[in-house]
C-alpha cells in the first residue's frame, strides 16, 4: 500500500513542500520538491527577473537619450573639430570676416544680403546680418573649418565658422533668416544640417523669407539691373546639353547650365526630368547680350514650385 504525505520547510527564508511516499512501512527518497514564493520575501528568480527589467529600462533609456542629444547636436550643426582658431577683427559684412592675421575668410554654405559698398546701397537686412555676425564673432576668437575648396577667386580662406564651445555661425544665420543657404561642390560638409535649418527660417517667414525684396523673380521679368545672386522662377520648356553643360531652357531667355562634372550630384532627379515643370532657381545670375544663364552645382539649387 503506497501513503503519501507533505512536509513544509523553511530555508532562507523561502518556503519548500517535500511530497514523501511510502510502501508498507518502507520510506522513498523525497521526490516533487516544489518553491512556494515566501509571502514575504521575494525568490532569487523574482529578484533576477526584476534586476533584468531594471537593466533593460537603463539601457533604453540611455540609448534615447544619446540618440536626442546627438540628433540636437548634428541639427544645429555645431563641432569642435576644428583645423586652427584665430580673433576675428572685422566683420565685412553678413558672411565675410577678417582675422587678426590679415586672412579674410568667406563662410562656407551661406550667401546673406549685399551691404553694396560700391553702390552706397544695402540690400534690405544686409546691415541686421552684419549686425548678428559682429555680435557672435567680432573680437573674439573662433574655430575655424575649412572647406575641400580652401580659396575662392578673391583669393578669400573658404571656411565654416563656430564659437568656441562648437556653435556653427553659420547655422545662426540661417537659423534667424538673415542668409539663404548655398550648396557649392566640392564644399559640401553638413549641407544637409544646413538645409534644415534654413526649412525653419523659410518655414516660419522670417528675415529673408518675409521680405517681398526676396521673393523668386519670374524669368519674364529679369532685366541686366538685377544681376548676382536671384531666385528666379520658370518654367523649363527644353532640356539639351553641349561637350561640357547640360542646359535647362527656361523662356523667354534663361538658361540654367549644369556642368557635366557636378552631374553626379544630382542622384535624386535627372535634369531631363524638370523638362515641363516649373521650379525656383537660386544662384548667380549673369548676362550675355539679351541672354541670361545661371550655373546650378548642386540639386539644392532647384526647388520644384507648386502653387
Amino acid at each position: 500500500m503506497v501513503a503519501e504525505s507533505t512536509h513544509f520547510s523553511k530555508i532562507n527564508g523561502n518556503i519548500i513542500s517535500h511530497n514523501q511516499y511510502k510502501i508498507t512501512g518502507v520510506s522513498l527518497p523525497r521526490v516533487d520538491c516544489k518553491l512556494i514564493q515566501s509571502p514575504n520575501k521575494p525568490t532569487n528568480l523574482a529578484l533576477t527577473a526584476r534586476l533584468v527589467k531594471l537593466l533593460k529600462s537603463f539601457f533604453i533609456i540611455t540609448f534615447a537619450f544619446f540618440f536626442l542629444h546627438t540628433a540636437c547636436y548634428a541639427e544645429d550643426c555645431s563641432s569642435k573639430a576644428f583645423d586652427t582658431k584665430g580673433l576675428v577683427t572685422f566683420v565685412n559684412d553678413g558672411d565675410t570676416v577678417k582675422l587678426a592675421n590679415g586672412k579674410k575668410i568667406r563662410l562656407i554654405a551661406i550667401n546673406a544680403p549685399e551691404m553694396n559698398y560700391r553702390s552706397g546701397s544695402p540690400e534690405p537686412l544686409a546691415r541686421k546680418a552684419k549686425r548678428k555676425l559682429e555680435r557672435l564673432v567680432l573680437n573674439k576668437r573662433v574655430g575655424i573649418k575649412y572647406g575641400r575648396e580652401k580659396e575662392d577667386r578673391y583669393g578669400r580662406k573658404l571656411a565654416h565658422i563656430f564659437l568656441l564651445d562648437g556653435t556653427n555661425v553659420q547655422s545662426a544665420l540661417l537659423k534667424t533668416g538673415l542668409a539663404f543657404g548655398i550648396s557649392i561642390p566640392p564644399n559640401l560638409w553638413r549641407y544637409n544640417c544646413y538645409r534644415n535649418t534654413e526649412k525653419h527660417a523659410k518655414k516660419h517667414k522670417l528675415g529673408i523669407w518675409g521680405s517681398a525684396y526676396f521673393s523668386a523673380i519670374p524669368a519674364h521679368k529679369i532685366s541686366k539691373r538685377k544681376l548676382g545672386f536671384q531666385r528666379v522662377l520658370g518654367t523649363i520648356h527644353r532640356v539639351s546639353q553641349s561637350s561640357k553643360h547640360v542646359m535647362m531652357h527656361i523662356e523667354p531667355n534663361l538658361t540654367l547650365k549644369i556642368r557635366k562634372k557636378h552631374l553626379r550630384f544630382f542622384k535624386s532627379f535627372s535634369p531631363k526630368n524638370l523638362q515641363g515643370k516649373s521650379i525656383i532657381a537660386t544662384g548667380w545670375l549673369s548676362a550675355k547680350q539679351k541672354a541670361f544663364s545661371m550655373y546650378v552645382k548642386h540639386p539644392s539649387a532647384i526647388e520644384i514650385y507648386r502653387l
